[in-house]
């Protein structure tokens, strides 16, 4: 009985077998002109990628997609009608899907087009997972958290996968990009079914859906999200580490129900890098200069020596 068993359940977990080289195929052919897209779009480098995942990958993602009462959403802070899973706590076909598009070929995948090298993956899935919209919700203009909290690693590259079977432009939910300035929206960009949005996240790459949706009763926007990192970045990126930046449209300015924060003052770009981490790739044109080995040996005494005893060295080192 527990043989018969266990080749039921092979069975069945072959099934829901995703290969991540059968998603990438069609899109490492046109690998270039992806290439092209992205360094020439504007306010900051995106590409959106139409027919992203197979059509029985992208069905089956929908079928399982969480109903708005599931065990697995919680809510954003943001708005009373807009949720997100927690950690990796999904549905079995979504938490495969992820763990591909966190494998190294996907990961090399992203590099190609956009440019920034040595991504790393989030395990945590923190901020990304499932997303889920519903009628009159909305995600205020924003600039994201530009360290990871656990690993304060460089948030580099987010994408979103659509998951909006017959979304319909009046509903609205469009993606907007505005300029550094935040005068402008440049870029919008519809929540169209199986359309894979990639951008570039910095300090001032402003983005949001901030019109509330009006889609009908039982009908949701989806969205798959995910958020890469890297261990140092260009120095004119460099600002003092931040949580998300939320930003009023001039038009949001007294609309009820908006998200708004006091933005923090950017400072200017510093020499060398912010992080307290060692830099792992220091050759390369993407990262900044390493630190100075006395810093971290410094680190190295404040965090495993007893009070005591830093204290008496540090008045050794200030002697010397």
């Amino acid at each position: 009985m527990d043989l018969e068993l266990r080749e039921f359940d092979q069975n069945v977990l072959k099934s829901y077998e995703v290969d991540i080289h059968r998603i990438l195929r069609p899109h490492l052919e046109s690998i270039e002109s992806l290439k092209e897209v992205y360094k020439a779009a504007k306010p900051f480098p995106s590409i959106a990628i139409d027919n992203f995942l197979p059509k029985e990958i992208i069905d089956r993602l929908c079928s399982e997609f969480p109903s708005k009462d599931s065990k697995y959403w919680k809510q954003s802070f943001t708005s009373q009608t807009k949720f997100a899973t927690e950690n990796d706590d999904l549905p079995f076909f979504s938490r495969q899907l992820i763990q591909e598009l966190n494998s190294l070929p996907f990961v090399e995948f992203l590099e190609a087009v956009t440019g920034v090298k040595y991504l790393i993956t989030d395990a945590r899935l923190s901020g990304g997972g499932l997303h889920r919209t519903d009628v009159g919700g909305f995600l205020p203009m924003h600039s994201d958290f530009n360290r990871h909290t656990h690993t304060w690693l460089d948030r580099r590259i987010n994408i979103l996968i659509y998951l909006n079977k017959d979304w319909k432009p009046e509903y609205g939910g469009d993606l907007e990009l505005w300029n550094e300035e935040f005068t402008e929206c440049v870029q919008k960009i519809a929540p169209n079914y199986n359309r894979c949005v990639i951008f570039s996240t910095t300090s001032k790459s402003w983005h949001g859906h901030p019109d509330p949706l009006k889609s009908p009763l039982n009908v949701s926007r989806n969205s798959i999200a995910l958020y890469y990192y890297s261990n140092g970045r260009p120095i004119e990126e460099q600002y003092e580490n931040h949580s998300t930046i939320w930003k009023r449209r001039p038009q949001d300015a007294n609309r009820e129900g908006d998200f708004a924060s006091e933005e923090p003052k950017l400072v200017a770009p510093k020499e060398e890098p912010i992080a307290n981490v060692p830099i792992l790739n220091p050759e390369s044109a993407q990262v900044s200069e390493p630190l100075k080995i006395i810093k971290y040996f410094k680190i190295a005494i404040e965090l495993t020596l007893p009070p005591i005893i830093h204290r008496t060295l540090k008045k050794i080192f200030q002697k010397n």
